[in-house]
């Protein structure tokens, strides 16, 4: 009787047939031959069944695998000992070049790429080698590389996503050009509630091609002190409250033809637009005297005026006037003046108009604009209440002062 722990022997083509003639011709029951050859019986039904079906030839000994028992075995002969160790060479070279392809250490690229660089390696090495073989020699699951193979061609969840997201970064930067991808991922993140790292939607935007449409300005070397008024700012922008340091600027752009003068008055504590004036007369101080008339009303309802306003511009003809301050000289304001030449030295309010003008021409359309007044102030009526701001804590200017209890 065949008992479990007697070692397996080759049974030949002879042998075999001898054996299912037994069984078939002479009608010897298979718990008899079992006894008596020391074979078990599933191995004579198998016999028994592969002759029915396949024939004779189907009962031909097969060579084996040659790798079979190498990794495991505790006698091996020289030949098999070679064969062993050149298979190791070949499994580690595999691995070097795919390291080598991808870059970065395996380490680095995190649990999956590293499992899946090992199967890449069984699937190049399989010709060669059995998969039995290569799987236990790599201490790979067999079973997770047939999943893996069975995926091939299809994404996985994380593959998915990135596909999603960068739907959802193509569909936002469409809507907003100007934005880089910081904004976009705020845009997304506002619009669908998907929490992701910006990492994720920079390596997704790289990949899809998508940037700012946003000119970049280069670093201009700073100018000349202002005789008349000093910089009392010098990059101390941080503030506690509003109306302790505001900025105001002009900048310029063209629409159908026509040159536009645009001021804007800014708080640096929210970075709210506080007034803006526009004009199509050159070189007209209206603007000006407008913003700073917002600011002395403001300055009116504040309960009180012991603080001082530092109000802090460039060295333009208007600011510079004698009129000009003259018109304020009343107000606790603190006049403050950027170097000659220097946009550094009021970076808010230059930044602003940079930016902002992209914004416009990208995302508000104002190149084609028929009432350029009319969309001014729908973009700062959408700047200062709409418009989410990432120094702010992805809030509006609006509701930051709010939040933080200032009317």
């Amino acid at each position: 009787m065949w008992k479990k722990g007697i070692p397996h022997r080759k049974w030949s083509k002879e042998e075999k047939m001898k054996i299912i003639k037994l069984h078939l011709e002479e009608h010897i029951p298979v718990c008899e031959i079992e006894r008596q050859y020391s074979i078990s019986n599933s191995l004579v039904c198998a016999w028994v069944k592969k002759y029915i079906t396949e024939g004779e030839d189907a009962l031909e000994p097969r060579n084996g695998n040659p790798y079979a028992a190498l990794h495991t075995s505790k006698s091996l002969s020289e030949v098999e000992r070679l064969r062993l160790i050149v298979a190791k060479q070949e499994v580690e070279i595999a691995r070097l070049k795919k390291r080598i392809l991808g870059g970065r250490s395996w380490c680095k690229q995190g649990v999956r790429y590293w499992q899946r660089k090992e199967y890449e390696v069984i699937e190049e090495l399989k010709v060669k080698y059995p998969i039995d073989f290569l799987c236990k020699l790599m201490g790979v699951n067999r079973s997770g590389y047939y999943k893996w193979k069975a995926r091939q061609g299809q994404p996985n969840r994380y593959e998915r996503d990135r596909i999603l997201l960068t739907e959802f970064l193509l569909k936002a930067h469409d809507k907003h050009p100007s934005h880089g991808y910081h904004r976009l991922a705020n845009d997304v993140f506002q619009e669908t509630g998907w929490v992701f790292s910006h990492h994720l939607a920079h390596q997704c935007c790289k990949a899809a091609g998508i940037r700012s449409k946003a000119r970049k300005y280069r670093y201009k070397p700073p100018g000349e002190e202002s005789v008349q008024f000093p910089n009392e700012v010098r990059g101390r922008w941080n503030t506690a409250a509003p109306l302790q340091i505001v900025v105001s600027d002009m900048t310029e752009f063209r629409v159908n033809g026509v040159e536009w003068e645009w001021t804007i008055l800014l708080d640096t504590f929210n970075n709210e637009i506080l007034a803006h004036s526009v004009t199509s007369t050159k070189g007209s101080n209206k603007p000006y005297y407008h913003c700073l008339d917002v600011l002395k009303q403001l300055m009116d309802k504040r309960e009180e005026q012991t603080s001082q306003v530092v109000f802090h511009t460039d060295q333009g003809a208007v600011y510079s006037s004698r009129a000009f301050c003259q018109a304020h000289k009343d107000y606790n304001i603190l006049r403050s003046m950027s170097r000659v030449g220097t946009p550094t030295d009021n970076p808010i309010i230059e930044a602003l108009n940079g930016w902002i003008k992209e914004e416009l021409f990208l995302d508000f359309d104002l190149a084609h604009a028929k009432d350029v007044p009319a969309l001014l102030d729908s973009y700062v009526d959408f700047f200062n209440n709409r418009r989410l701001a990432a120094a702010l804590g992805y809030r509006s200017p609006v509701q930051y002062r709010t939040e933080l209890g200032f009317c």
